[in-house]
């Protein structure tokens, strides 16, 4: 009995394909938002508390499946805002894709472990290769100092020691790329084994954080590849056939089933049309302004985060520094704010995000730029950002105020 997974079961298309499964003799489960007590009313098997949103909930998913084979995943949990662009909600635009972009990847990266162990046989076609790495999934020492210290003080010291290592990291990946390109691929060769190509498949032409990093739970996909449960392909997809791939190289690639992962299409402010006094304003005209504002635009604020870390880390500082802003323009009686660069501030010409990825350099004749100095530039360095966001004096010649008419 082949046994088959739809997350966004609660109600509509998900529970539909549930009962449709089911009723084809397949044991059909219910991976519900909430407890599903309505399914279970009707005899189908449910799984609740399953959040796409949270790693940790889709963790304990598999676990809780413990061996049971995984033959089709079927990921429908999603998510609609109808607001138009007049009437933008942005913490609905951020859960919206939070919950259909990003849910997807979490799925799978959870579950498809366990469809390999399961599996006759799980094949990775990649047209380039990518850095990858693993991490634990439990931070025991964060667990040790929850015990022996006051909750916010362990949190506190968490916090600290995944931005410092994180700083600490991406600067040595940086400034000896060929120090770490080694220290990645061999750790890769340390989980997969002394037979598997790590040279064709886990060492990409790019140096480290050219592109962003991938990270792999307790390294469940190199334990799965050593096992030979997983093989990764590099090649390129020709065509599909009747019984699955036909590969640039003349490799054909049988497949039951096909899971594509297309580009990503970075769009700026979510589409978002900017005018000012009438006047259409072109994003790419514009230079960020701390990664939260841009030049000749007033009452705009934004978020540019972290390409390297956390991309809220940085939102954050932003966020209050924002909260700051606004303070500052009530004790004064100000009404509007514009960053405006001067002759001393040079050109701002540098892209406004420093990857080499094909989605972004895609999209940067579209998007703002970045200056060569402050605070026209876009760090990747929390300490520095803690300073200019948090602590610098608001009022820095580049800000202009005024009130109302």
């Amino acid at each position: 009995m082949p046994c088959v997974i739809v997350t966004g079961a609660d109600r509509g298309i998900g529970a539909a394909l549930v009962r449709a499964y089911q009723q084809r003799g397949a044991r059909a489960i219910a991976a519900c938002l909430g407890d599903g007590r309505d399914l279970v009313a009707e005899g189908l098997e449910v799984a609740g508390g399953v959040d796409v949103t949270n790693l940790s909930s889709l963790q304990a998913l598999r676990a809780r499946l413990g061996a049971t084979r995984i033959d089709i995943l079927i990921s429908n949990a999603g998510a609609f805002h109808p607001d138009d662009f007049e009437h933008l909600d942005f913490d609905a635009m951020l859960r919206l894709y939070d919950i259909n972009a990003l849910g997807p990847l979490r799925v799978a990266q959870a579950l498809a472990p366990a469809m390999a162990a399961t599996a006759a046989h799980v094949t990775i076609v990649q047209r380039s290769p990518t850095y990858v790495l693993s991490r634990p999934s439990v931070d025991r020492l964060a667990h040790r100092l929850r015990r022996a210290l006051p909750a916010q003080v362990a949190h506190d010291l968490t916090r600290w020691k995944y931005v410092l290592l994180g700083a600490a990291f991406y600067q040595f990946r940086r400034r000896f790329p060929a120090r770490a390109r080694a220290l990645l691929t061999a750790g890769v060769r340390a989980k997969v084994g002394p037979d598997f190509d790590v040279a064709t498949h886990f060492n990409p032409r790019y140096q480290p954080w050219d592109q962003r990093l991938c990270m792999v739970p307790d390294a469940d996909l190199f334990d799965a590849i050593k096992a030979g449960r997983v093989e990764v392909v590099t090649d390129h997809i020709d065509r599909y056939t009747e019984t699955g791939l036909a590969l640039r190289s003349g490799r054909q690639l049988d497949a039951d089933v096909v899971v594509t992962a297309t580009g990503l299409r970075l769009l700026f402010l979510g589409g978002l049309r900017l005018t000012v006094d009438g006047q259409a304003i072109d994003p790419a005209s514009t230079r960020a302004y701390k990664g939260a504002m841009l030049s000749g635009v007033p009452n705009l604020a934004m978020a540019i985060g972290y390409v390297n870390a956390s991309w809220t880390l940085k939102c954050e500082l932003i966020v209050g520094w924002v909260c700051r802003l606004l303070e500052h323009m009530d004790r004064h009686g100000l009404k509007s704010c514009v960053p405006v660069p001067t002759a001393a501030d040079g050109d701002g010409d540098a892209p406004l995000l420093d990857l080499a990825a094909g989605y972004v350099q895609r999209a940067a004749p579209e998007f703002p730029h970045q200056g060569q100095a402050d605070p026209w530039r876009v760090h990747q360095n929390y300490l520095r950002d803690l300073r200019a966001l948090r602590h610098a004096a608001i009022v820095d010649g580049r800000l202009r105020f005024g009130r109302a008419p």
